[in-house]
């Protein structure tokens, strides 16, 4: 009698434990300074810490830009004014930068951001969110804005913080070696080269690292380390969003950031939940940009693999196409247009054909497009020569003089311009730099989805060999980051 009583009351406080167990969030966001920090960004993280909101997790922590209390306007946005851009954009052709002839700047809004979006800032409160962890807890974070890599050390790989600081994937996982016993930590990182990042499993940062693992780590990026993601634009429209966060927190939330129903239902094991793992594989299946995303199991299964595997490069099994890495290979195949009878090596080279045919593509619009802003500038140079001899003041926009002109000088300026020989030169080359530049990006699209089909193929070989050849620690080590990724304390 005593040892069942015994036995229920630990049942009762394995309960009492998990009932209490909290979910902490951090959200950070924004850029180095005001000119990186983007509208999109800040609208991305206020829509997600609504989302948060929405779950009952009201109590989670924002450090956005340079915070509430500090004035500075560190928000830049493009709001284009037609009937200001007929006087303005001759002078802006010629003397300035188009792209920035309708840059403004406000204040954030984001009404949980206390404090600035500093290295030591972030490091702290995840420091502090750490230290209060009990057993059973969850730290999530989530940051929205730009990254930067190191080609020699991927441990520096960074996320751009407030004020020109830089917070590594070095200063994370030491961060993280205060994380206590039977807690899980998780991230969301959509910058520019956040693939490093992956890398928190690992104790130790050394390049090629295939150790042991800490599987209470787990996470998700957009780009590998080589690699720039989309997002962070000056655009207010949001139906122009095309970044990781607006598909994977789109998928958790159940409907589109405008409020539409979704493409499909990312609900993919039928259990009436979305887990943080299907919310990834909705952003990579369903968006259409050049994001590459990552997870921590697929970086787990890149380094797990041995020598006699790597050697099997063609090695594609029949039983390798029935994981949910197949799967989203035929989605993405099927989208783009590829017969669905392709065999898996069959598809690699296909599919390699068409990225090297993509990148030859690319790197022959980018020399086009160097050698047209050559011709830009000198045809700048001799617009604007012949503009400073008959307006001495636009020597100097910043000088008192300069900002002395009236609307009507203005105009004239502009109607001059307007009438020079080389003006039309001038615009026809920069219009043809804008369109080489927007074929470009849809090229870099196209690339990226191709870039998306490879690494899931190989992923899915990769899978299957772990399988036949891996030992029982390095399976359930894989099986516990998946575990790890797949929790639904978001996902309705």
């Amino acid at each position: 009698m005593t040892r069942r009583l015994i036995s229920i009351a630990l049942v009762c406080a394995g309960l009492a434990s998990q009932a209490s167990a909290r979910d902490y969030f951090v959200l950070l966001g924004g850029g180095a300074g005001p000119a990186s920090s983007e509208v999109s960004i800040e609208k991305n993280v206020e829509w997600i810490s609504g989302l948060l909101d929405s779950r009952g997790h009201e109590g989670h922590d924002v450090l956005f830009a340079a915070g509430l209390q500090d004035p500075t306007r560190d928000v830049k946005t493009n709001r284009v004014d037609p009937e200001l851009a007929g006087l303005w954009l001759p002078i802006a052709r010629v003397y300035g930068n188009r792209a920035r002839l309708f840059e403004a700047f406000h204040k954030n809004t984001v009404a949980r951001s206390a404090d600035a979006a500093t290295r030591e800032n972030a490091l702290d409160l995840l420091q502090q969110r750490l230290t209060a962890m009990q057993a059973g807890d969850n730290l999530m974070l989530v940051y929205n804005g730009h990254g930067g890599g190191s080609d020699e050390d991927p441990s520096q790989h960074h996320l751009r913080l407030w004020d020109n600081t830089r917070l590594t994937v070095g200063d994370l996982v030491q961060t993280l070696e205060h994380q206590p016993p039977q807690t899980v930590f998780r991230f969301v990182l959509p910058q520019c080269y956040s693939g490093p990042f992956l890398r928190t499993i690992h104790q130790q940062l050394s390049i090629g690292e295939s150790g042991p693992v800490n599987t209470a780590r787990c996470g998700f990026t957009a780009a590998p380390h080589h690699r720039k993601s989309e997002g962070c634009t000056e655009v207010e429209d949001e139906r122009e969003y095309v970044d990781y966060s607006t598909y994977f927190f789109a998928a958790l939330d159940g409907q589109s950031r405008l409020g539409q129903a979704l493409s499909r239902e990312p609900d993919t094991n039928g259990d009436g939940r979305v887990g943080l793992n299907e919310a990834h594989i909705y952003a990579a299946t369903e968006s259409y940009s050049r994001d590459v995303p990552g997870a921590t199991s697929e970086y787990f299964l890149q380094q797990w693999q041995p020598w006699y595997v790597r050697g099997q490069t063609w090695s594609y099994p029949e039983s390798s196409g029935d994981g949910h890495h197949a799967r989203m290979v035929r989605t993405v195949a099927a989208r783009l247009g590829f017969p669905a009878d392709l065999d898996h090596v069959m598809l690699v080279r296909e599919v390699s054909d068409r990225r090297i045919a993509l990148e030859a593509q690319i790197n022959g619009l980018e020399a086009e497009v160097r050698s047209l802003r050559q011709r830009e500038l000198d045809l700048r140079g001799e617009l604007a020569r012949a503009g400073t001899s008959r307006w001495p003041e636009l020597r100097n926009p910043y000088g008192v003089n300069f900002n002395g002109l009236e609307p009507e000088n203005i105009g004239e300026i502009s109607a001059w311009l307007e009438s020079r020989p080389l003006y039309s030169e001038l615009e026809s080359v920069q219009n043809e730099i804008d369109a080489g530049n927007e074929t470009i990006l849809g090229m870099e699209r196209d690339l990226g989805m191709h870039l998306r089909i490879l690494r899931w193929l190989e992923l899915s070989r990769l899978e299957y060999f772990l399988y036949r050849f891996g030992s029982r620690a390095d399976i359930s080590s894989y099986e516990s980051l998946q575990d790890c990724e797949s929790w639904t304390g978001l996902g309705e």
